[in-house]
């Protein structure tokens, strides 16, 4: 940010009358100059949020009309900004064209702001107002301060594209966790304004500040509390910057990583307001963030415990397969939440593990009266590392479980948009929790065309997650969905090993579903359902919703980009971020 240029050095001469005249003229043309920029640093670091406000505000008044229902460029754009760019085996996470473009316009104006305006080629030399010694004024920490100021301007972006109670996915209806590749690289952004603005700083004060040595410029900054300040600043910028990347977190673990990460940026936003409490509005919009979001988390989860009276009982069935993956089926009944919708997630403690970690997990029913009755909450998780591990071993002991709940969060997958299309649903693995709440959420409505569900799993003893749900679905919607398992890694011969017959009068078979070993890959899936829509009404109009790991939002998301030139295609990805 701006710096003070008063000199803590010791006074080794004066100057001439004669320079006087001219030294105080430079002085006093630095000081209007220095005014000019300080107010365009301000003025810049706000257009930034008048562009914020403007597509939060298009965002509102187009999700509040329905106008997006109506646009006929629809089809276009999905097809230009939905494709992803890059694969997401490496950020574990979802890149899409939209997001890159998002995220260029972000650079581009960082880096059209931070050199425009700046007076350049201009050298001020003048008496220091603390003791005479001269001192010359470049053009570097002109840009140094506008760096600092575009800084500062992002830091309540950062916690704004970060938190569960998103004033963004309100506005727009994007739900928060599709905006996280957005909060890492602003955040990105951010470290490298801060790190410029901490170089050429330290240039300008050791290179064209007078004395040098131990009483230069840039010694004599760090008995200063601003100085301090900053430095603690950059160092917590630093720790979040490092500890967010994808192979550290996987190292420490999502329960230390997020614990870290609350408390690191607190100290972030105190060493900033240290260093420069006059652009306090940005760090306090941090803060107020931070600290509601949190609020408004703990206030959630007591209305919920209060409905709910106290902590639910959640009962935990584990299944197990020869690759030795465990799978929970968890069931929590009456705790307090009455309705939800498809894709939205909720947040899971459960006292035994700790009292102080929720995690997130996504909702695999519905709460429509006609499939779920009793207002049940279900689950599947896959054992991993961590939470989920200890979860395993407390189930293995006991299979009812005291949990708390907080949510739901998220936005509802299925938009009054979706209603009206042919529904195709793809799940890989656990990701048939997100396609189930789907198919339930649509029971007793009238749809205009038909249903097809696709669930990729590994051996057909995974069906057992959910036979009876497939069950009764089938049984609901008859002929209106077709249920197509997909096994990958077995063959007809060496499933037999394990079951009596692949017919669909097998134990294991559920009616109405067929099973295949083909390992048809997902895009010819995709493609094939778009041939069999009747095309006589017009462009075939179809609703893709998908969830599964990595591997399957590149695919449905370029699949369908890629489609929506003969057909009309929307889609609805949920990964596994």
């Amino acid at each position: 940010m701006s710096h003070n240029h008063g000199s803590t050095g010791t006074t080794t001469g004066s100057w001439s009358g004669a320079s006087t005249s001219v030294d105080l003229a430079d002085k006093v043309a630095y000081g209007l100059l220095y005014t000019s920029q300080h107010e365009k640093h301000v003025m810049y670091a706000w257009v930034i949020w008048v562009l914020v406000a403007f597509v939060l505000g298009a965002g509102f008044i187009i999700r509040l009309t329905k106008a997006h229902r109506q646009l006929p460029l629809s089809s276009i754009s999905r097809r230009l900004f939905l494709k992803q760019t890059f694969p997401c085996t490496d950020w574990r996470m979802p890149v899409t064209r939209g997001h890159v473009f998002a995220l260029f316009l972000y650079i581009a104006y960082n880096f059209i702001f931070t050199f425009a305006d700046i007076p350049y080629g201009r050298k001020y030399r003048y008496p220091s107002k603390h003791n005479g010694m001269m001192q010359t004024a470049t053009t570097m920490q002109f840009i140094a301060n506008r760096t600092g100021f575009l800084a500062f301007s992002g830091v309540p972006l950062v916690f704004l594209l970060a938190t569960r109670n998103n004033l963004v996915s309100w506005a727009t209806g994007i739900p928060y966790n599709a905006l996280n590749f957005l909060h890492r690289w602003v955040g990105r952004v951010v470290f490298i304004l801060t790190w410029i603005h901490v170089i050429l700083w330290s240039l300008e004060l050791d290179i064209n500040y007078y004395p040098k040595g131990k009483h230069s410029y840039y010694n004599t900054r760090w008995t200063m509390l601003y100085w301090l300040g900053g430095f603690a600043a950059t160092v917590f910028l630093c720790f979040l910057c490092l500890h967010s990347l994808p192979s550290v977190r996987r190292w420490t673990g999502y329960d230390f990583f997020r614990s870290m990460h609350v408390f690191g940026s607190l100290l972030f936003l105190i060493g900033c307001w240290v260093h420069w409490p006059t652009a306090f509005q940005w760090i306090a919009a941090g803060i107020a963030i931070l600290f509601a979001d949190h609020i408004a988390r703990a206030a959630r989860m007591v209305f919920i415990q209060l409905r709910g009276r106290g902590s639910a009982d959640a009962v935990v069935e584990i299944f197990s397969d020869e690759d030795e993956v465990d799978v929970m089926h968890i069931t929590i009944k009456d705790c307090g939440i009455k309705s939800w919708r498809a894709g939205q997630h909720v947040f899971l403690c459960f006292p035994a593990h700790s009292r102080f970690q929720a995690h997130p997990f996504t909702v695999a029913n519905s709460s429509n009266q006609i499939h779920n009755p009793d207002g049940d909450l279900v689950f599947v998780v896959r054992r991993k590392n961590g939470m989920t591990d200890r979860l395993c071993q407390l189930a293995a002991e006991s299979k009812t479980l005291k949990v708390c709940v907080d949510g739901p969060y998220g936005v509802g997958a299925l938009s009054p948009e979706i209603f009206g299309r042919h529904i195709q649903l793809v799940a890989g693995g656990t990701g048939i929790s997100f396609a189930l709440a789907a198919v339930s959420e649509l029971t007793g409505r009238e749809l205009p065309g038909t249903m097809q569900l696709d669930w990729y799993v590994r051996r057909r003893a995974n069906t057992a997650w959910f036979s009876d749900d497939l069950a009764k679905l089938s049984q609901l919607f008859g002929s209106t969905l077709q249920v197509n398992i997909h096994i990958t890694r077995e063959s007809p011969l060496t499933a037999s090993s394990t079951e009596k017959d692949t017919s669909n009068s097998s134990p294991t078979a559920v009616e109405g579903v067929s099973y295949s070993y083909d390992k048809t890959p997902c895009a010819e899936v995709l493609r094939g359902y778009a041939s069999t829509v009747d095309p006589r009404q017009g462009t075939p109009k179809i609703a893709v919703l998908a969830c599964g790991p990595g591997s399957i939002g590149p695919i449905v998301r370029n699949a369908v980009a890629e489609m929506n030139g003969w057909v009309d295609v929307k889609c609805v990805v949920e990964d596994y971020v």
